[in-house]
Protein backbone atom coordinates (compact mmCIF):
# COMPACT_ATOMS: atom_id res chain seq x y z
CA UNK A 1 0.00 0.00 0.00
CA UNK A 2 2.92 2.61 -0.18
CA UNK A 3 4.76 3.49 -3.52
CA UNK A 4 8.53 5.52 -3.51
CA UNK A 5 8.22 8.85 -4.88
CA UNK A 6 11.12 10.90 -5.71
CA UNK A 7 11.35 14.78 -5.55
CA UNK A 8 12.74 16.21 -9.12
CA UNK A 9 15.07 18.87 -7.61
CA UNK A 10 16.21 17.80 -4.82
CA UNK A 11 17.74 13.92 -3.53
CA UNK A 12 14.59 13.53 -1.58
CA UNK A 13 12.59 10.07 -1.82
CA UNK A 14 8.69 10.44 -0.18
CA UNK A 15 7.01 7.25 0.99
CA UNK A 16 3.48 7.55 0.12
CA UNK A 17 0.63 5.28 1.59
CA UNK A 18 -2.32 4.95 -0.68
CA UNK A 19 -4.55 4.06 1.82
CA UNK A 20 -3.41 6.81 4.40
CA UNK A 21 -3.40 9.36 1.04
CA UNK A 22 -0.50 10.90 2.86
CA UNK A 23 3.63 11.03 3.00
CA UNK A 24 4.50 8.54 5.84
CA UNK A 25 8.47 9.39 5.77
CA UNK A 26 11.10 11.67 4.01
CA UNK A 27 14.46 10.26 3.09
CA UNK A 28 16.81 12.66 2.05
CA UNK A 29 19.70 10.62 0.43
CA UNK A 30 21.74 13.64 -1.95
CA UNK A 31 20.95 17.92 -2.84
CA UNK A 32 20.09 19.30 -5.50
CA UNK A 33 19.98 17.76 -8.93
CA UNK A 34 17.72 16.83 -11.48
CA UNK A 35 16.38 13.26 -10.11
CA UNK A 36 13.81 10.97 -12.34
CA UNK A 37 13.73 7.61 -11.98
CA UNK A 38 13.09 5.50 -8.78
CA UNK A 39 12.95 2.00 -8.40
CA UNK A 40 12.42 -0.33 -5.22
CA UNK A 41 14.85 -3.49 -5.14
CA UNK A 42 14.36 -5.65 -1.93
CA UNK A 43 15.36 -3.66 0.83
CA UNK A 44 16.97 -1.03 -1.41
CA UNK A 45 15.82 2.37 -3.24
CA UNK A 46 17.71 3.29 -6.68
CA UNK A 47 17.27 7.00 -8.19
CA UNK A 48 18.46 7.82 -11.03
CA UNK A 49 19.78 11.66 -12.32
CA UNK A 50 18.70 12.76 -15.52
CA UNK A 51 22.39 12.65 -16.38
CA UNK A 52 22.61 8.93 -15.66
CA UNK A 53 24.29 9.25 -12.55
CA UNK A 54 22.38 5.55 -10.01
CA UNK A 55 22.18 6.15 -6.20
CA UNK A 56 21.62 3.07 -4.17
CA UNK A 57 19.85 3.69 -0.83
CA UNK A 58 20.72 0.93 0.99
CA UNK A 59 18.52 -0.82 3.70
CA UNK A 60 16.36 2.25 3.11
CA UNK A 61 13.87 1.56 6.19
CA UNK A 62 16.67 2.29 8.22
CA UNK A 63 16.59 5.81 9.77
CA UNK A 64 20.09 6.61 8.36
CA UNK A 65 20.54 4.52 5.16
CA UNK A 66 23.57 4.83 3.66
CA UNK A 67 24.10 6.11 0.14
CA UNK A 68 26.16 4.63 -2.85
CA UNK A 69 26.31 6.13 -6.02
CA UNK A 70 27.42 4.77 -9.64
CA UNK A 71 28.24 6.62 -12.87
CA UNK A 72 26.80 5.60 -16.28
CA UNK A 73 27.65 5.68 -19.75
CA UNK A 74 25.03 8.12 -20.17
CA UNK A 75 25.12 11.86 -21.07
CA UNK A 76 23.13 14.50 -20.01
CA UNK A 77 22.09 15.37 -23.79
CA UNK A 78 20.21 11.88 -23.44
CA UNK A 79 18.00 12.75 -20.33
CA UNK A 80 17.97 9.77 -19.28
CA UNK A 81 13.99 9.59 -17.25
CA UNK A 82 12.94 5.66 -16.79
CA UNK A 83 14.22 3.31 -14.38
CA UNK A 84 12.50 0.41 -13.10
CA UNK A 85 13.02 -3.31 -11.71
CA UNK A 86 12.12 -6.15 -13.47
CA UNK A 87 12.06 -9.09 -11.00
CA UNK A 88 11.33 -11.05 -14.08
CA UNK A 89 15.31 -10.93 -15.20
CA UNK A 90 16.34 -9.37 -11.54
CA UNK A 91 18.00 -6.53 -13.47
CA UNK A 92 17.19 -2.73 -13.57
CA UNK A 93 16.29 -1.02 -17.05
CA UNK A 94 16.56 2.00 -18.28
CA UNK A 95 14.86 3.60 -21.53
CA UNK A 96 16.15 7.45 -22.73
CA UNK A 97 13.60 10.65 -23.00
CA UNK A 98 16.69 12.08 -25.53
CA UNK A 99 19.53 10.84 -27.62
CA UNK A 100 20.70 7.65 -27.89
CA UNK A 101 23.31 7.14 -28.85
CA UNK A 102 23.05 3.48 -30.01
CA UNK A 103 19.85 3.87 -31.62
CA UNK A 104 19.41 5.53 -34.84
CA UNK A 105 16.01 6.83 -34.81
CA UNK A 106 14.52 4.88 -32.07
CA UNK A 107 15.10 4.21 -28.57
CA UNK A 108 16.49 1.38 -26.49
CA UNK A 109 15.65 -0.72 -23.43
CA UNK A 110 19.28 -1.33 -21.61
CA UNK A 111 19.63 -3.24 -18.61
CA UNK A 112 21.93 -2.48 -15.26
CA UNK A 113 23.28 -5.28 -13.64
CA UNK A 114 22.71 -5.58 -9.77
CA UNK A 115 25.91 -7.01 -9.21
CA UNK A 116 28.27 -4.86 -10.36
CA UNK A 117 25.74 -1.67 -11.22
CA UNK A 118 27.32 -1.49 -14.47
CA UNK A 119 24.82 -0.20 -17.81
CA UNK A 120 25.27 -2.24 -20.66
CA UNK A 121 25.61 -0.16 -23.26
CA UNK A 122 24.03 -2.72 -25.75
CA UNK A 123 20.04 -2.79 -25.74
CA UNK A 124 18.03 -5.45 -24.78
CA UNK A 125 14.83 -4.46 -26.89
CA UNK A 126 14.55 -1.44 -29.85
CA UNK A 127 11.72 0.28 -30.38
CA UNK A 128 13.03 1.46 -33.98
CA UNK A 129 10.40 4.65 -35.17
CA UNK A 130 11.64 3.41 -38.63
CA UNK A 131 9.99 -0.08 -38.06
CA UNK A 132 6.49 -0.82 -40.16
CA UNK A 133 5.12 -2.47 -36.66
CA UNK A 134 6.04 0.70 -34.20
CA UNK A 135 4.24 3.56 -37.45
CA UNK A 136 0.76 1.27 -37.64
CA UNK A 137 0.33 1.25 -33.45
CA UNK A 138 2.12 4.24 -32.30
CA UNK A 139 1.75 6.29 -35.68
CA UNK A 140 4.16 8.85 -35.01
CA UNK A 141 8.29 9.00 -34.56
CA UNK A 142 8.48 11.18 -31.62
CA UNK A 143 8.24 9.43 -28.55
CA UNK A 144 10.01 10.27 -25.32
CA UNK A 145 10.10 8.18 -22.93
CA UNK A 146 9.19 9.45 -18.84
CA UNK A 147 8.92 6.81 -17.38
CA UNK A 148 8.74 2.64 -17.40
CA UNK A 149 7.37 -0.34 -15.11
CA UNK A 150 7.36 -4.02 -15.90
CA UNK A 151 4.03 -5.49 -14.88
CA UNK A 152 4.29 -7.99 -11.92
CA UNK A 153 1.81 -10.46 -13.54
CA UNK A 154 2.62 -11.05 -17.20
CA UNK A 155 6.17 -9.14 -17.32
CA UNK A 156 5.14 -6.73 -19.90
CA UNK A 157 6.82 -3.77 -19.99
CA UNK A 158 5.19 -0.24 -19.74
CA UNK A 159 5.90 3.10 -21.09
CA UNK A 160 5.08 6.89 -20.82
CA UNK A 161 5.73 9.64 -22.40
CA UNK A 162 5.14 12.69 -20.68
CA UNK A 163 5.68 15.37 -23.23
CA UNK A 164 2.87 13.81 -25.19
CA UNK A 165 0.60 11.75 -22.87
CA UNK A 166 0.87 8.41 -23.68
CA UNK A 167 1.10 4.87 -22.55
CA UNK A 168 2.98 2.45 -24.62
CA UNK A 169 2.54 -1.78 -23.99
CA UNK A 170 5.47 -4.04 -24.74
CA UNK A 171 5.77 -7.95 -24.84
CA UNK A 172 8.51 -9.89 -23.21
CA UNK A 173 9.59 -10.59 -27.08
CA UNK A 174 10.30 -6.91 -27.64
CA UNK A 175 7.16 -6.70 -29.59
CA UNK A 176 4.69 -3.47 -29.50
CA UNK A 177 1.14 -4.83 -28.46
CA UNK A 178 -0.62 -1.04 -27.92
CA UNK A 179 -0.55 2.42 -27.64
CA UNK A 180 -3.21 4.25 -25.42
CA UNK A 181 -4.11 7.74 -26.23
CA UNK A 182 -4.04 9.76 -22.31
CA UNK A 183 -6.17 12.33 -21.72
CA UNK A 184 -4.18 15.64 -20.79
CA UNK A 185 -7.00 17.04 -18.36
CA UNK A 186 -6.15 13.97 -16.79
CA UNK A 187 -2.71 13.52 -17.12
CA UNK A 188 -0.66 16.40 -16.39
CA UNK A 189 3.00 15.06 -17.32
CA UNK A 190 2.60 11.47 -16.50
CA UNK A 191 6.05 10.79 -15.51
CA UNK A 192 6.01 7.78 -12.55
CA UNK A 193 4.22 4.79 -13.17
CA UNK A 194 4.26 1.86 -11.35
CA UNK A 195 2.38 -1.58 -10.02
CA UNK A 196 0.76 -3.11 -7.18
CA UNK A 197 1.87 -6.85 -6.61
CA UNK A 198 -1.42 -8.12 -8.47
CA UNK A 199 -1.57 -6.08 -10.80
CA UNK A 200 -3.21 -2.97 -10.09
CA UNK A 201 -1.44 0.31 -12.35
CA UNK A 202 -0.90 3.95 -10.81
CA UNK A 203 0.31 6.99 -12.74
CA UNK A 204 1.35 9.93 -11.00
CA UNK A 205 0.96 13.51 -12.62
CA UNK A 206 3.52 16.60 -12.18
CA UNK A 207 0.65 19.32 -10.94
CA UNK A 208 -0.08 22.33 -13.57
CA UNK A 209 1.21 25.92 -12.70
CA UNK A 210 -0.04 26.65 -8.98
CA UNK A 211 -1.62 23.13 -8.91
CA UNK A 212 -1.14 19.92 -7.31
CA UNK A 213 0.60 16.62 -8.81
CA UNK A 214 -1.53 13.26 -8.12
CA UNK A 215 -0.75 9.72 -8.27
CA UNK A 216 -4.02 8.09 -10.00
CA UNK A 217 -5.12 4.37 -10.06
CA UNK A 218 -5.66 3.28 -14.09
CA UNK A 219 -7.71 0.47 -15.02
CA UNK A 220 -7.15 -0.23 -18.96
CA UNK A 221 -10.02 -0.10 -21.48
Amino acid sequence: TQVACVMDERGIVFIYDLEKKEIVRKIEFDGGGDYEGVAVVNKDIYTMRSNGIINQIINYRNEKPFVKSYHTWIKKNSNAEALCYDKFSNQLRVILKGKDPHVKNGRGIYHISLKNKKLHRKPDYILSFNDTNWISIAGTSVFQPSEMAIHPVTGEMYILDGENPRLLIINRKGELKKMYELDKNDFHLPEGITFSPDGKMYISNEGKLLGRGNILQVELR
